[in-house]
């Protein structure tokens, strides 16, 4: 099957679906989270009906999550602050979001990041942002031969970046927007893997870039085009998410370096049954330069889209090419009646091309499980415990809410 029958069937599907109801305060009020439970355990009374009311009523929501977590091989501490708002009617705004996740790794990786999504009254306008200070040395692999399981080299950087976008609604759920992505890298350096190996042969990055740069800049315009009939992206349970974007470099933000990009990102969630709220959730991501070419580190590369989530059971960076095509199946379901407790089950495809061509010929496949523990019942925020694997490789996650 084709690149473009795949998405075609993809969108198909995704042209089904209808809007999701939003919990109420009487549907709140008969579910748990893990707030009931410390309640519970300290010898407090549960929330009487008002009380739930007036919770379901406040404007702004927080979740915060310490934990010890796995990034690929690299295991470190993770603390996930979220701060979840409406600004408008909940049937007509959707929710509001803001992630602060910083976290360390004793690979000597270190991480400052801040995303947003901001929906204004009636989702007139959406700002999106996505802020990062990064050090992050990580190991690379021959993207001229993917199949080869044989890591090269570690490349050691630090990054900068700033992305905006707003957006304009223009018809209901649907959005344009224009942008700004910008990335600073810094700072670089290729180590061998071990301490007393010396590289002798030529590694990817270095025939690749032909010399090794110590920093970088890479920035341009983008354009995108969003169709989103979730209202709470936290918890989706049914509609649609479809998002194109397009990204031009230009040498003054840039370097010399003139490229653009393309990246087409669509899910969809499909309600199976409300028993114990069954779903299937798919997400299919296409990313692929058009022309010029990128810096190594803007090549497309599994876990390094926008969200930082594909390739969940692979190496983060495992697979890096000019075109990368991703899709993800992920069954979800509550354990539990009153929603404390859920299940996840998930397998995904990663395909790099060969570069700078769209002909996908390695595709490598991942699975996995995972739990979910309701942390707050009015947004649906939670957190996940995701052990998933692949060919010679396995890892384990520790999240506040859903992948995708």
């Amino acid at each position: 099957m084709s690149l473009r029958n795949y998405f075609s069937f993809f969108l198909l599907i995704c042209a089904a679906a209808t809007l999701t109801a939003q919990n109420d305060t009487n549907a709140n009020y008969s579910k748990k989270d893990f707030l009931d439970v410390w309640r519970n355990w300290k010898g407090k009374e549960a929330f009487t009906f008002l009380e739930q009311q007036q919770r379901d009523t406040a404007n702004i929501y927080f979740s915060i999550m310490p934990a010890v977590t796995a990034n690929g091989s690299d295991k470190g501490f993770v603390t996930s602050v979220m701060s979840a708002f409406y600004l408008g009617n909940k049937q007509t705004t959707n929710l509001s979001t803001v992630y602060f996740t910083p976290y360390f790794t004793f690979s000597n990786q270190y991480v400052l990041p801040i995303r947003y999504s901001i929906w204004a009254k009636n989702n007139s306008f959406n700002f999106t942002g996505d802020y990062r200070f990064m050090k992050y040395p990580q190991i690379q692999y021959n993207i001229y031969d993917p199949p080869n399981d044989d890591p090269e080299f570690i490349l050691d950087y630090y990054q900068l970046r700033f992305y905006q976008t707003i957006s304009k609604g223009i018809f209901p759920n649907l959005a344009i927007g224009v942008g700004l992505q910008f990335d600073y890298y810094y700072n670089i350096n290729e180590n061998p893997i071990e301490t007393n190996e010396v590289n002798t042969s030529p590694t990817s990055y270095r025939e690749y870039q032909d010399t090794i740069v110590s920093d970088v800049y890479s920035g341009g315009p983008t354009i995108e085009i969003v169709y989103d009939d979730r209202r709470n992206t936290v918890e989706s349970f049914k509609g649609n998410y479809i998002r194109t974007s397009f990204r031009q470099n230009i040498s003054f933000l840039g370097g010399s370096e003139i490229w653009n990009s393309v990246t087409i990102d669509a899910r969809k969630y499909i309600p199976l049954t409300n028993k114990r709220h069954q779903t299937l959730a798919l997400w299919a991501l296409y990313w692929s330069v058009q022309s010029g070419k990128p810096y190594y580190l803007d090549l497309p590369s599994n876990g390094w889209d926008n969200y930082g989530k594909t390739g969940r059971g692979q190496y983060r960076n495992r697979f890096r090419s000019s075109s990368l095509l991703y899709f993800e199946a992920e069954y979800r379901a509550y354990l539990t009646q009153n929603g404390l407790w859920g299940m996840v089950a998930f397998c995904n495809l990663v395909s790099p091309s060969k570069l700078f061509t769209n002909q996908f010929q390695n595709f490598n496949l991942a699975a996995g499980l995972g739990l979910r523990l309701k942390i707050d019942k009015r947004t649906g925020a939670k957190v996940g415990f995701d052990v998933a694997l692949s060919k010679d490789y396995w890892t384990y996650y520790v999240t506040l809410n859903e992948f995708f």
